[in-house]
């Protein structure tokens, strides 16, 4: 069999081998880097100048919401107390189909996150007693609670960790992008 001969059929059998390689789907990635990479990605787009900003006031005149929009989209909400404290916190892309949302404890520590899609939770959902100390930690997927959710006391002690079910979702989160 001559040369050229052999390399024809080599490259027959390697042809279809490396084309189905490129078709394979890549791995999904885990919740918490899709989280993360969301996230990461949602705090940066949110980190801009507004065109116009809305303030809602109370009746006593302290102000409880405002908006920050940037061409002619909202970007950015927050709530105040009473008192002028920030309470809460929720950014958008600029699509405003993902929403990172965020609860804040008097003392200005983290108290709850999470990100919505379409208005409804994905992914890691976890909430802090104000002391910083984790209280309940899970996952969503379309509100539904799904997979290990997981509570603590105010030490630090698990209470309980109770399997939802549902884990199959995690997987999909993935396709579940921002661009």
């Amino acid at each position: 069999m001559s040369m050229c001969k052999r390399t024809l059929i080599i490259a027959g059998l390697l042809l279809p081998v490396l084309y189905l390689m490129q078709c394979r789907k890549p791995a999904p990635a885990s919740p918490e880097v899709w989280y993360q990479t969301l996230r990461s990605d949602i705090q940066q787009q949110a980190d801009r100048a507004a065109d116009t900003t809305h303030v809602q006031y109370l009746a006593d005149s302290t102000f409880s919401h405002r908006v920050y929009i940037h061409g002619k989209r909202v970007f950015r909400e927050e709530w105040y107390g009473k008192a002028g404290d920030l309470q809460g916190r929720s950014l958008f892309t600029p699509d405003g189909r993902f929403e990172w949302r965020c609860e804040i404890c008097p003392d200005s520590s983290v108290g709850f996150e999470g990100i919505l899609f379409k208005n409804k939770f994905y992914g890691p959902c976890t909430w802090w007693y104000c002391t910083g100390q984790m209280r309940q930690q899970g996952y969503r997927y379309a509100n539904r609670e799904i997979g290990i959710w997981r509570r603590w006391d105010e030490a630090g002690v698990l209470v309980d960790s109770i399997d939802r079910g549902g884990r199959h979702l995690l997987d999909s989160l993935g396709s579940i992008s921002v661009f």
